[in-house]
């Protein structure tokens, strides 16, 4: 996965650097940003399902993701319950990941 993490890096400095704003369509730019957004709730909830939380010295899932991600709490505890919606909710994990709806809608 690190090669993988390393080559989304790279694509995505290089369009941050190099892609004119004003030629970006605002809706395709929040619907990939969206799409990352499910898959983080999904690495989190899967990653404090086996405990990585504990081993990093963390009494919960929020406190690991707060420090971890430098989020707020709102914001931890938003990633892991919708971690665990999406879970329970394949239908919306796959409309989500292919971009048919919005983080907020999922």
């Amino acid at each position: 996965m690190p090669s993988e993490l390393e080559s989304l890096r790279a694509v995505v400095n290089d369009f941050v650097r190099d892609a004119d704003d004003l030629d970006i369509a605002p809706n395709e730019l929040r619907s990939m940003i969206d799409q990352l957004e499910g898959k983080f709730a999904r690495v989190v909830r899967r990653r404090s399902e086996r405990g990585d939380h504990l081993a990093s010295g963390h009494c919960s899932a929020v406190s690991w993701v707060m420090s971890t991600c430098t989020m707020s709490q709102g914001s931890a505890s938003d990633r892991l319950c919708v971690g665990r919606q999406l879970e329970a909710l394949p239908e919306v994990a796959v409309k989500l990941s292919s971009g048919e709806i919005g983080y907020q809608s999922a």
